[in-house]
C-alpha cells in the first residue's frame, strides 16, 4: 500500500509538474511577441531622396525653360541640389541628360505653340527659349522629324 501511495504521489507531482511547463510555455508564448499588441503613432512620411530631387528639377526647369543660359549650375543652385547629381537624376527618371531634357521640355511647349498659336516660328523660337532660329529648327527637326513649319501645316506628331 505504502508504494502504491508512492507511485500515486509521483505521479501527482509529474502531473503537477506538466501543468506548470504547459502553463509556463503559454505564458513565454504570449510575451514572446506572438500577439501583438496595437501602438499607436504616426507613420513617419520619407519619399526617396531621388524622387524629392526630381520634383524639385521638374518644377525648376518647367517654370525656367524660356531662359536661354538655362545651365545645370544655375539649376543646382535654384534647387538646392548638388549639380553634379543632376544629369545622374535625370537619366534615371527620365533616361536623359540635363541638355536632352530641357529640350525636350522646350520642344513640347514649342510643337504645343505651332499647333495652337499663329505666332511665326522666330517668335516660338525664341519663347521658348532657344536664342538661335537655326539651333532651334536643327533640334526640332531632329525630334520630330519634320521642320516646324512642315509640323505646324500637317506633319503631327
Amino acid at each position: 500500500e505504502r508504494a502504491r501511495s508512492s507511485i500515486g504521489w509521483i505521479a501527482g507531482c509529474f502531473a503537477y509538474m506538466a501543468l506548470v511547463l504547459v502553463v509556463l510555455f503559454l505564458i513565454r508564448k504570449r510575451r514572446g511577441g506572438h500577439v501583438a499588441t496595437a501602438i499607436p503613432y504616426q507613420p513617419v512620411e520619407l519619399k526617396n531622396q531621388a524622387d524629392e530631387e526630381y520634383s524639385r528639377l521638374e518644377k525648376y526647369i518647367g517654370s525656367h525653360f524660356q531662359e536661354p543660359e538655362l545651365t545645370v549650375e544655375q539649376v543646382g543652385r535654384e534647387t538646392g541640389i548638388n549639380p553634379a547629381r543632376i544629369p545622374a537624376i535625370l537619366q534615371q527618371k527620365q533616361g536623359m541628360a540635363f541638355k536632352p531634357y530641357l529640350n525636350k521640355v522646350r520642344l513640347t511647349e514649342a510643337k504645343r505653340l505651332l499647333k495652337e498659336t499663329d505666332r511665326n516660328i522666330t517668335e516660338i523660337a525664341f519663347a521658348v527659349g532657344y536664342n538661335s532660329v537655326p539651333h532651334f529648327n536643327r533640334i526640332f527637326r531632329q525630334e520630330a522629324g519634320a521642320s516646324p513649319t512642315e509640323f505646324r501645316w500637317g506633319r503631327k506628331e
